[in-house]
């Protein structure tokens, strides 16, 4: 996967992040939250790992896209209730972003690399998944 397609997939991700109706302020600066989310995500994986690899980033940046469509009071307000909006969200970025990469015509491995990572699968790259937890 080359830059042109990594900058394209990561624009994807931040023009579905700027309908998030919840704003945060940066600098004085309003901004669209899940916007503001991807690109600080996105600056601190590569200030841990500055060589990531275009996998990482992608998943870094489309860990949390649209995140306010599935809110955390419709699930019940218990630890298994946490848990299963967790995995909920987890599971729709995963697919949204796989979605964004069929259309860029990524592979199949691509797409189940950063799969593996959205979806914090232990087949993903220990040291990418712990970069991505960080």
């Amino acid at each position: 996967m080359g830059p042109q397609c990594l900058q394209q997939l990561l624009a994807a991700i931040d023009r579905l992040n700027t309908e998030d109706p919840n704003q945060s302020i940066l600098q004085g600066v309003a901004q669209p939250r899940e916007v503001l989310y991807a690109k600080q995500v996105s600056a601190w994986v590569l200030r841990l790992k500055p060589d990531a690899s275009v996998w990482l980033r992608i998943a870094a940046h489309g860990q949390h896209v649209q995140r306010w469509t599935i809110p955390r009071d419709r699930y019940p307000r218990t630890t298994a209730g946490y848990l299963r909006w967790r995995e909920t969200l987890k599971t729709f970025h995963a697919e949204t972003v796989a979605g964004l990469m069929k259309q860029e015509n990524c592979s199949t491995g691509d797409i189940e690399h950063v799969t593996a990572l959205i979806l914090k699968r232990s087949t993903a790259d220990a040291a990418e998944l712990q970069a991505l937890e960080d």
